[in-house]
């Protein structure tokens, strides 16, 4: 009976040992593979996309706002700023700042875009930002319309014993015109960017601009 005893003993504890050494496999083997997975998957919301769209000529000189067709497009403005609560409103450089700070730095970057200043667009960029991500080199002058922009969300963020605000928007807007030298995902239609901004760095700045494959 002692025998039989032991022997069932062993034979529990060999079980319970290869249950453990399993679950530690299985443990080790999702390090590999979930790190992996993030890497995969992180270019699908940041690399280009190229429109399937016959771009135009791109005139380096042009002065867009001589254009009378653009012109009939923003003639109400060029963007709207919607809170997410109860209002949407027209906003251009001079209004933007009742929105608050980082509404104006977003309104203040998309205008940027408008006047094709690439170094200008640049600054409005965090470090964080250029760790994976190169400065916008020269653009010509973009004919943006029909531009929304949406607040997402506030959070508080603590990291590595620093605490800071991060702020996201929804962005979107039509290039009339596009000569794909700012961007070659847009067509006829618009694509929406959720746009990241915080005083992680002590001014405001913007961290991330992902870009969803769908429109």
């Amino acid at each position: 009976m002692e025998k039989n005893g032991n022997a069932t003993s062993r034979k529990k504890l060999l079980i319970i040992l290869f249950i453990v050494l399993g679950v530690l496999l299985l443990m080790y083997g999702l390090t590999l593979i979930i790190p992996k997975l993030f890497v995969e998957s992180e270019p699908e919301s940041t690399k280009e996309i190229i429109a399937d769209f016959s771009f135009y000529p791109a005139d380096y000189d042009e002065d867009i706002f001589e254009d009378e067709d653009y012109l009939s497009l923003i003639f109400e403005g060029i963007i709207e700023y919607d809170d997410n609560i109860n209002s949407i409103t027209v906003l251009d450089k001079d209004t933007a700042a009742s929105s608050g700070k980082p509404v104006k730095l977003m309104v203040d970057m998309i205008y940027s875009i408008i006047n094709g200043n690439a170094e200008e667009y640049n600054s409005y960029f965090s470090e964080l930002y250029y760790r994976t991500n190169k400065p916008k080199e020269t653009f010509t002058k973009q004919k943006i319309y029909d531009a929304r922009l949406t607040y997402f969300s506030t959070e508080s963020v603590t990291k590595d014993k620093v605490t800071y605000t991060e702020y996201t928007y929804k962005l979107r807007y039509r290039i009339y015109e596009n000569n794909g030298t700012f961007r070659k995902d847009i067509g006829d239609g618009y694509r929406v960017q959720y746009i990241t901004v915080s005083d992680r760095e002590g001014d405001l700045k913007i961290d991330s601009i992902i870009n969803p494959t769908y429109k």
